[in-house]
């Protein structure tokens, strides 16, 4: 009798204990009107063309929100697919494949609907006056005409102009970023291993097992812990008697690391990774990197510079727009507004001054948002809706929700309770923060 009852309850709670988990992620996203597509507008003549420049977070979220019986959209970008950025720093040292935190764009393309395309090219010019987007694959150079446009290209490394750090340091924006730091992280034990056994000098040895990350911001953070996570657990076992030899630096230019996050987290994870065997040196700006494997930094308070050897230099130290950006800011011109070296310049609903049709989202445009993959997620499925349902002059403006967040790999598996503590801190500290709205910019201007 016990296990019939066993089996009824668990046969009518199982279900509803998955629909209630799937209910529960899917209002957390705010994607009910995935699951009830709203009735399409009606529309008189053909469809509007809308052109989406992007495959990152604020591009994807447009594109989904879309319905291709009132559009007729084309994403243009060099990139194929769409891939989930928190997650590589970790896909840089094996904690998750690369495969899995990618999707192909042209999946979501379908979803909408069968004739939405995408093209695999970069956008290099567009005639606002015409409205054609001309791009370029390789050879092929190609034209695309709009109705409407959305710039959502993201930002690239912004380097500071400092000497060296271009042609000798690795970077942590792209897969391919990730992939390259992974084949060189391991070539550094593999090379170390060997110089080991052959009997070379403790100090290439030492120098090769050095690895300094510039930029306490997420990305530095979760790849420093992330790469003392992979020695203790990893390294010990393939490569013994390297390990213990093993340095992993993090340098900072400010005076603490995680510089958007509250103090009293920033505080906590600083501690922490100095737990788990990271150097945090903050207050420790680069100055250049003169050749492969050596490194010049200035420290505040004290005079000179100091000279670190190194096997693998990364640099996640900010970001900058993209040339094509910076071209479209140029195009428009001050006059029109375009007053900012950090992107294209919107109001409160994105548009971008002085063109007409043209909207930007994410890293790329100036407003007043923080420059998060969270943030963009929420521009483009503000934006995608206003479109699709044709209600953008009346609605009102963009307010973002800052639903908390945390460096992602702080603590190891074999910490949960620390790991619950974390993020509960990080979650409640981040929420006590008010909504981000719209604030015009006053920049210098471009000359």
């Amino acid at each position: 009798m016990a296990l019939g009852l066993l089996r009824r309850t668990l046969g009518f709670g199982l279900p509803a204990l998955v629909a209630g988990g799937y209910a529960s992620i899917v209002t957390a996203n705010d994607d009910w009107d995935d699951v009830w597509r709203p009735s399409p507008r009606a529309i008189h003549g053909d469809r509007e063309k809308v052109v989406i420049l992007g495959t990152g977070w604020a591009a994807l979220e447009v594109l989904r929100k879309l319905d291709a019986k009132v559009h007729d959209v084309t994403v243009l970008s060099p990139r194929p697919f769409f891939f989930y950025t928190p997650l590589l720093p970790g896909m840089t040292v094996g904690t998750v494949n690369a495969k899995s935190i990618m999707e192909p764009i042209r999946d979501f393309c379908l979803r909408i609907g069968s004739d939405s395309k995408y093209i695999r090219a970069s956008a290099e010019h567009v005639d606002f006056k015409n409205k054609v987007v001309t791009a370029v694959d390789g050879d092929t150079r190609l034209s695309v005409a709009y109705d409407t446009l959305v710039v959502a290209v993201g930002a690239e490394p912004n380097t500071f102009g400092i000497e060296g750090v271009k042609e000798h340091a690795l970077f942590m924006k792209e897969i391919d970023d990730g992939i390259v730091a992974q084949q060189k992280i391991i070539g550094c034990f593999e090379k170390a291993h060997a110089l080991r056994v052959a009997g070379a000098p403790q100090a290439e040895i030492d120098a090769l097992l050095h690895f300094v990350i510039a930029g306490g911001g997420p990305t530095g953070v979760e790849l420093s812990a992330e790469m003392s996570d992979f020695v203790k657990n990893d390294v010990a076992k393939y490569f013994p008697g390297i390990q213990h030899r093993i340095r992993i630096t993090l340098v900072e230019a400010l005076s603490r690391v995680l510089g958007p996050f509250p103090e009293e987290v920033a505080t906590l994870a600083s501690g922490h990774l100095q737990q788990i065997g990271v150097d945090v040196q903050c207050n420790t700006m680069v100055k250049s990197v003169p050749r492969p494997g050596s490194l010049v930094v200035a420290r505040k308070g004290q005079e000179g510079v100091e000279t670190l050897p190194f096997g693998v230099f990364v640099w996640a130290g900010g970001i900058g727009a993209r040339p094509f950006t910076n071209r479209c800011a140029s195009q428009l011109g001050l006059e029109a507004g375009q007053n900012s070296k950090r992107g294209l310049v919107v109001d409160d609903h994105f548009r971008v001054l002085g063109a007409k049709d043209v909207f930007a989202l994410g890293d790329c445009a100036v407003s007043g948002c923080p420059p998060t993959a969270q943030a963009a997620g929420q521009q483009g499925k503000w934006l995608g809706r206003r479109l699709r349902d044709g209600d953008l002059e009346d609605a009102a403006p963009f307010a973002f929700l800052d639903k908390g967040g945390m460096a992602l790999s702080l603590i190891h598996i074999s910490e949960p309770t620390r790991l619950l503590s974390i993020s509960y801190a990080v979650f409640c500290l981040k929420k006590k923060k008010p909504k981000y709205t719209y604030t015009p910019t006053i920049t210098t201007p471009v000359h």
